[in-house]
């Protein structure tokens, strides 16, 4: 049975800061992620504190792309800042919240378009929409569907200024190689405890593959090596170019000869 206690550690907020906060129509996971900082910086007398993407997902159950996702929407609406050091606190000035009541729906007929919040329509859904810049296509009398669509025809705006937005070429990066780099990095934030980003990371970590002939569970294997290895200083544990180095690659395949 559950028995929490308040010598334990307790939260402690304004009362004008909760009423407002109950009165704020966010999502569950937004909700969750901005109880979750309220909690590691008032809960702990702090006015700010670093959180990092896997002390998110442990202590909200919450997966990675929406952790993102509600962080990204929370600062937007300015119920939370974010500085470059990966440190998050509470906005408490209420007043600079964007944060809007939906329309109400009068009519059966009404559009879920027609009902969208402001601030979703302007930052956080339907940024674009595709619309057809030539021939119209033609219709099914039956279902009303188009029969034909030209993609060619096709561009994307941008609802706000009406302007056409250049469409981002595909990246040709493989993905298991993209994978490997956030692996180290995410290792090494954990490993170290500030926020790690290694310059040109893909390209080390491709040019392990195709130099050495490692597959990605090696890989894998050498990262757990390289951080479990009492003889690696801990200022050399955040350089990738050293653990994907051809030395310690060569003592690597030797060991597990």
């Amino acid at each position: 049975m559950a028995n929490p206690q308040l010598e334990n550690g307790y939260l402690r907020i304004a009362n004008e800061i909760a009423q407002h906060l109950v009165k704020t129509p966010l999502l569950g996971a937004e909700f969750q992620i901005l109880l979750f900082i309220v909690t590691k910086t008032y809960g702990f007398n702090k006015k700010k504190d670093w959180i990092s993407l896997s002390q998110f997902e442990k202590g909200t159950g919450l997966s990675r792309p929406t952790v993102v996702k509600s962080l990204k929407n929370l600062v937007i609406k300015k119920l939370v800042y974010k500085s470059e050091k990966f440190e998050f606190w509470l906005n408490k000035d209420w007043e600079q919240w964007v944060v809007k009541t939906p329309l109400l729906v009068k009519y059966k007929d009404t559009t879920s378009k027609d009902t969208l919040t402001n601030i979703g329509k302007d930052t956080l859904t339907h940024k674009r929409h595709k619309t057809y810049t030539k021939d119209k296509p033609t219709f099914s009398k039956e279902k009303g569907l188009p029969l034909k669509t030209n993609k060619k025809d096709m561009k994307t705006i941008n609802y706000d200024t009406q302007e056409e937005i250049e469409e981002r070429p595909k990246s040709n990066k493989r993905d298991d190689v993209i994978k490997l780099a956030l692996l180290f990095d995410k290792m090494a934030t954990e490993e170290l405890g500030v926020k790690i980003t290694t310059p040109k990371s893909y390209f080390i970590v491709l040019n392990a593959i195709n130099t050495h002939k490692l597959k990605p569970k090696g890989i894998e294997k050498i990262y757990q090596d390289w951080f479990a290895n009492e003889k690696t200083k801990k200022e050399d544990k955040s350089k990738l170019s050293w653990c994907l180095g051809k030395d310690n690659i060569n003592s690597f395949k030797v060991k597990y000869k």
